[in-house]
């Protein structure tokens, strides 16, 4: 029991998002010392944690956008800050909605095909991060004011989290397949 531990705040100590998932990580085995062989389990991990963090994100942006498509005026009544940065504007929401839904889509294409998952991923957080920056720059030159950023954490800033950290994720499972894949290609396995 306590080595399993001693493990599992080993995995922790390599990866900061081990934390959700440590009872199924174990640590590295190394095979030189600037690389490393990920274990079936650790991969798993990371694994879980990525796809859970990108379908929330997925469903999430999915969601938004849809209410955004389907019912503009009743988004913007409900959500408690945008009535703050200006008039109601139908086109502009339903604009706006089809960004997300594209971001869900982009989400959830990157679980299902692992090739494109890196660059659908990081350019859907992109504009995640670029709305997040423009929010807080609204905040910083007294477009609405500093409590409206935490107001809108959960919607704005949160997704923004969520997709770096998957994204990131994603980038470290593929490093670490392909840094798997290495030892073996080397000595002529396949």
């Amino acid at each position: 029991m306590a080595g399993s531990i001693q493990r599992c705040a080993n995995a922790v100590r390599e990866f900061p998002f081990y934390r959700l998932a440590t009872s199924e990580c174990v640590p590295l085995r190394r095979f030189s010392a600037s690389r490393t062989i990920p274990s079936p389990i650790e991969s798993s991990c990371m694994k879980k944690i990525m796809f859970w963090l990108a379908g929330f994100l997925s469903l999430t942006m999915l969601a938004n956008g849809l209410f955004m498509l389907i019912n503009p005026k009743d988004w913007y009544d409900i959500v408690p800050t945008v009535p703050q940065t200006g008039f109601f504007n139908q086109h502009f929401v339903r604009d706006i909605g089809i960004i997300y839904v594209l971001i869900g889509v982009g989400f959830f294409v990157g679980i299902v095909q692992p090739g494109r998952r890196i660059w659908l991923w990081f350019a859907s957080t992109l504009w995640l991060a670029a709305h997040t920056l423009f929010h807080y720059w609204e905040a910083l030159v007294g477009i609405c004011s500093a409590s409206a950023l935490v107001t809108n954490a959960y919607g704005v800033t949160l997704p923004t989290a969520v997709g770096v950290a998957a994204t990131a994720l994603a980038w470290r499972v593929r490093w670490k397949e392909s840094a798997a894949q290495a030892p073996r290609a080397a000595v002529g396995h396949t």
